[in-house]
């Protein structure tokens, strides 16, 4: 890794390189880039295993749900496959036994039609006959009618005939009228247009001679624009030829000014240099005064960093026992910060589910599900009015009782209905309102008056609280709020809970008897021994509702209370850990800082070393460049004084040019002004010309518009004698038109009037038929009723049959749905759900069983949430299984006999409700997985196999952060030891090329020395100290030289090429450069490329190629050492080929 070619893009680099890029040059050197290219791609394989790692971590918390749902769909799998067994089993029973029946029901219905067919027949055969008759009678009255509509129609198209005539002799009168007046106005007409002729043929005359004036003067004007065009043309040519002149004296003029400010730069920067090369000379002379002090102060101060380096090094071992004794305490409280975290999650987690619910509830809550519309209507007019009887309403019973939640399924059970009664202080404004508003409520309500006096008849409670079986009392667990307690008394007194619905029968018929049993399944009897069965829906229940609002508020209460211990638990801890990481990086940062100082110390000491051993060489240094600058002083003195001769020949000819340049532009401005004159004229003569051909234009326009007049007249003119002699011919055929007219009305009014008398015959004749039609008509509307009466009675029938029919295609449909077979397989199958039935009462246990299931029969509502409600509910369907045909002892083939009083008829609600039960089973299981018991195998194997592969992800990112970390220590140690070394050699490059002055690299983060800034400070000999980008360009260059060097120097190599690197260099800097390759040739051979002479004098051999013959190079070398004192060269060359001189 070692420099072995630095060529002058390696300076340019250096030199255009901000702070932060220009830390690769030292990355390179220190041989860290390795390092970083595979710290990058660890990082990179740590990044994807950490996205595998979280992706993996996800999959296997989404398969351990699944796991857990499979293995509970598993359970419920096996028991759905039993319930619906017994289903099939119950239900195809009952098809076949409705089937058997409806049949017969059937053909008893078919029969009744038929005989309504006969019926039908034999009215509609009369009603035929009748038909007939009527028929006949219709035909001779349309023949009356038709022979009066054609005499009707032809006298009312004779009668139109006559008003048309005799509008039309009207419209000829009157158009007579109108044709005398047109004549009239014609003869006015014709008299106007023969005056208008005459004037316009003299206006026309008079045009023409105006026009031909205009014609002559606008030639004038056309000749004096084009006189003034020809001078203006004369004048702009003479002003062009002495712009011309002008232009060349100008560009003669810029090219002795370009001449003058060169002379002025080359005499000012002779001044410099002249300036620069006198202030050298005196700092070069205090420097040889100063070489001899520093020699002794370098001695002392390399003794004392001695002894500095030795203290250093004991106060660094006992500050990593302090790291090492952070950083276990540090680790300590991580751990139990880990922990404290996990416990804060599981709060959290337990909040969220809590805070999810109650928003569920609230909003089933603000959209009142389970109440009544017209619970809802009284509630809300509660709320926004405070008129009677609306403001003496307290709210719903659910509202203003509280109920503990284990207890809310049993007392919404004991309310019924009364739980959404509205609770009011006095019932008779209520009455009195509805009595007055007819519109009243939109549904029933129930109400519930605070001052109605409680029954004083009701015989006293029994205390059953000693009774087997019994619970307790369902008003325990219940509170009134707001003073209506009255309300627990009124709705649940004498109110028991007990166990089960036998043990409520027996209460209810001994010890009990007038009071209300509620069971744990949810059946009730009520005082007067009614029982209500069924299962419990408490989802939509407004008093379960609050109940539930009210526990989880209280627990999310003290979830919140938790999870702010937990908090602050953690914020103490979070402290400690902050205080112990305080204290391990104060003591890392200690232990960097004391091994800083001490790598400073030991830098500090071989430099003083150093020094001392190059104080004397560079005071014979000085020496040498004090007379050289000597020399160059006087030089630069003689070029300034010639350089000052030729400003001031330069000077003296610019201003002969000025003096031209002014008389050329004076005549100019003469010209200019005559230009302007002429064009001013050109413009008038323009002008005169551009007004005069206005001027002839419209006077030529106004000429043809007059002849056209003259024109037009008399075309109108001949046109108005043409219409006057048309109107007295139209005026002649008017008259006659009028006369013909006349005759034809009369002969029409004779042929009217006999129409008439033949219409009146026709009429008395159609009358007469009418009347017997309507006789007939009356007869064969009673047949029709008597028809329509027996359709109606024969059409309920069929809709019997149809109804049955329809429940047998239903029937027929829902068991090849389900299970895949038809009506007709069961027509001569022994399915019979009246003999599982009869089987059931056959045996002796019958009544235990019944009672088993209908405490059974009620399942848990909410099975996903809680998993004691899954086994409870697998436990009720077992306890809910009914016998089999094979399970009671009979014959597959032998029918029971039926007890006295016990038909198909009488149990068929039973056998429907017992099939209700088993579906209502089925659908209380919620969805199903079949698949569940074959898919649990495979979901184990997987969920196992993810364990071990997120196992191996945790173990591998462990070993990449472990690498990451190795390679950043590495890389850290290298980077500071080369940082330290091409500091130490950066600083002695810098005073050998420079002849002194100070310089350094500063690392602009100590902490960060992987990532931050490097920046290069430095102050040449008589300046102040300063960055690198605010030296002059040769100062940069040298400073760049320096650190390549100082590079080199850290890690030399036998043999370096330097391909231009002093390109950017002047003399004197050449000669440092070249005194600095010396002093490297000893362990390092050059090879240089190079364009400057003084650089090829420090040489040993000089390779060039040179082209003796076109298109033929050759390749030449010369040995100095082979050159004699005369420029000879001999012979050979190290090569092995002819030297040329």
């Amino acid at each position: 890794s070692a420099y072995s070619i630095i060529e002058q893009g390696r300076v340019g680099a250096i030199l255009q390189a901000n702070p932060s890029t220009r830390r690769t040059v030292f990355e390179e050197a220190a041989g860290i880039s390795r390092y970083k290219a595979r710290r990058i791609e660890a990082l990179r394989k740590l990044e994807r295993v950490g996205q595998n790692l979280l992706r993996l971590t996800d999959i296997v918390d989404k398969d351990e749900v699944q796991l857990n749902s499979t293995r509970n769909q598993a359970q419920k799998a096996t028991t759905f496959r039993r319930v619906s067994d017994e289903l099939k089993t119950w239900w195809i029973g009952l098809a076949a036994d409705d089937y058997r029946e409806h049949s017969a029901r059937l053909a008893k219905i078919e029969t009744i039609v038929s005989d309504f067919d006969t019926r039908i027949n034999e009215l509609e055969t009369r009603k035929q006959e009748s038909e007939r008759v009527l028929s006949g009678i219709d035909r001779d009255t349309n023949s009356l009618d038709d022979r009066i509509r054609r005499v009707e129609s032809r006298r009312g198209s004779e009668r139109e005939q006559i008003a048309r005539l005799e509008a039309t002799v009207g419209h000829q009168r009157r158009r007579g009228e109108e044709l005398d007046g047109d004549r009239l106005e014609l003869t006015r007409i014709a008299s106007r247009l023969s005056h208008r002729f005459g004037e316009a043929e003299r206006l026309g005359e008079r045009a023409e001679l105006e026009v031909e004036e205009i014609v002559e003067a606008f030639e004038k004007a056309t000749r004096n624009r084009n006189s003034a065009a020809l001078e203006l043309e004369t004048i702009n040519r003479q002003i062009e030829l002495e712009r011309g002149r002008f232009e060349t004296i100008r560009r003669t003029q810029l090219e002795q000014t370009r001449i003058v400010a060169a002379c002025h730069e080359k005499v000012t920067g002779l001044e410099g240099r002249l300036g620069t090369l006198e202030i050298d000379q005196g700092e070069t002379a205090k420097q040889l005064e100063q070489f001899a002090e520093l020699r002794a102060e370098c001695e002392n101060t390399f003794a004392l960093l001695q002894s500095r380096v030795a203290e250093l090094k004991t106060e660094l071992e006992a500050i990593n026992d302090n790291v090492k004794a952070a950083k276990r305490i540090r680790d300590d409280l991580l751990a139990q910060q880990d922990e404290a975290v996990k416990e804060l999650s599981a709060a959290r987690e337990r909040r969220s589910g809590h805070q999810a619910r109650i928003g569920v509830l609230e909003k089933l809550e603000r959209r009142q599900e389970g109440i009544g519309l017209g619970v809802r209507e009284i509630l809300e007019r509660a709320r926004t009015s405070d008129q009677a009887p609306w403001n003496l309403i307290r709210g719903s019973v659910s509202d203003l009782l509280e109920v503990d939640l284990e207890r809310v399924p049993l007392v919404d059970v004991a309310l019924g209905e009364s739980a959404q009664w509205i609770v009011i202080d006095q019932l008779a404004p209520l009455g009195d309102y509805l009595l007055e508003h007819t519109s009243r409520l939109t549904d029933r309500v129930g109400f519930l008056s605070a001052d109605a006096p409680e029954a004083s008849h009701s015989p006293p409670s029994p205390d059953l609280s000693g009774q087997p079986g019994v619970i307790g009392p369902v008003a325990d667990g219940v509170q009134a709020n707001d003073g209506n307690g009255w309300l627990i008394s009124r709705l649940l007194d004498n109110s028991w809970i007990v166990n089960t619905l036998a043990d409520a029968l027996r209460l209810s018929r001994g010890p009990g008897r007038g009071a209300r049993f509620v069971t744990l399944q949810g059946e009730m009897i009520e005082r007067d021994g009614t029982l209500m069965a069924g299962p419990i829906s408490t989802d939509a229940s407004p008093l379960s509702r609050r109940s539930e609002l009210r526990r989880l508020r209280t627990e999310l209460d003290d979830l919140e209370a938790q999870i702010g211990s937990d908090q602050d638990q953690l914020g103490d801890l979070d402290e400690s850990l902050v205080s112990a990481e305080c204290d391990h990086t104060a003591a890392t940062s200690q232990r960097e800082s004391a091994a800083n100082r001490m790598g400073r110390v030991e830098t500090e000491a071989r430099d003083q070393q150093r020094e001392l051993e190059n104080t004397s060489q560079q005071y014979e240094a000085l020496a040498a460049e004090l007379e050289r600058l000597e020399q160059s002083r006087q030089s630069s003195r003689q070029e300034l004084d010639t350089a000052q001769q030729e400003q001031h020949t330069s000077a003296k000819r610019q201003q002969e040019l000025e003096t031209q340049a002014a008389s050329i532009q004076a005549d100019q401005e003469t010209l200019r002004e005559q230009r302007a004159t002429k064009e001013e004229t050109l413009d008038l003569a323009r002008l005169e010309v551009t007004r005069q051909e206005e001027r002839r234009s419209s006077l030529q326009d106004a000429c043809t518009r007059r002849l056209e007049d003259v024109d037009r007249h008399s075309d109108e003119l001949d046109e108005a004698r043409r219409r006057l002699g048309q109107t007295a011919e139209q005026h002649q055929d008017v008259n006659l038109q009028i006369l013909n007219t006349g005759n034809r009305l009369a002969e029409l009014a004779l042929v009217d009037e006999r129409h008439g008398r033949d219409i009146e015959v026709l009429v008395a004749d159609r009358n007469r038929l009418k009347l017997k039609r309507t006789r007939l008509a009356t007869e064969d509307n009673h047949l029709l009723e008597d028809i329509g009466q027996l359709r109606q009675e024969q059409h309920e029938e069929q809709l019997k049959a149809q109804e049955i029919r329809l429940q047998f295609d239903a029937m027929n449909s829902r068991l090849r749905d389900e299970y895949q077979i038809g009506l007709e397989d069961l027509e001569h199958s022994e399915a019979s759900a009246f003999q599982l039935h009869l089987a059931e009462l056959s045996r002796p246990d019958t009544q235990h069983e019944l009672d088993t299931d209908q405490s059974g029969e009620e399942l848990p509502g909410d099975s996903e949430e809680e998993p004691a409600t899954e086994e409870s509910t697998e436990a009720d369907l077992d306890g809910g299984h009914h016998p089999l045909p094979e399970e009671t002892g009979n014959e597959p083939g032998e029918l029971i006999e039926p007890p006295p009083g016990v038909t198909f008829e009488t149990v068929r609600d039973e056998l429907e409700a017992k099939v209700s039960r088993l579906r209502q089973k089925l659908k209380m299981m919620g969805s199903i997985n079949t698949d569940a018991l074959d898919d649990l195998e495979e979901l184990e194997k997987r969920y196992e196999h993810l364990k071990h592969q997120r196992q191996d992800l945790v173990e591998a990112k462990a070993t990449l952060e472990e690498i990451v970390r190795r390679l950043d220590e590495e890389s850290q140690r290298l980077f500071r030891e080369s940082f330290a070394t091409i500091q130490t050699h950066f600083k002695e490059m810098f005073r050998k090329l420079f002849g002194g002055g100070e310089s350094d690299i500063i690392l602009e983060d100590h902490a960060d020395v992987l990532d931050c800034a490097i920046d290069i400070v430095a102050r040449p000999p008589g300046k102040e100290l300063r960055s690198l980008s605010l030296l002059s360009g040769g100062e940069k260059t040298l400073t760049a030289v320096a650190l390549v060097m100082a590079i080199f120097k850290s890690n030399p190599s036998p043999f370096c090429v330097l391909d231009e690197v002093d390109a950017a260099l002047d003399d004197a800097n050449i000669e440092r450069y070249t005194s600095l390759l010396t002093e490297f040739a000893e362990t390092t051979q050059f090879i240089m490329i190079t364009h400057r002479k003084r650089t090829m004098t420090v040489a040993d051999v000089i390779y060039g190629v040179t082209m003796e013959q076109p298109g033929v190079s050759k390749r030449i070398s010369v040995r100095f050492e082979d050159v004699s004192e005369d420029g000879e060269i001999t012979p050979t060359s190290p090569d092995g080929e002819t030297d040329a001189a």
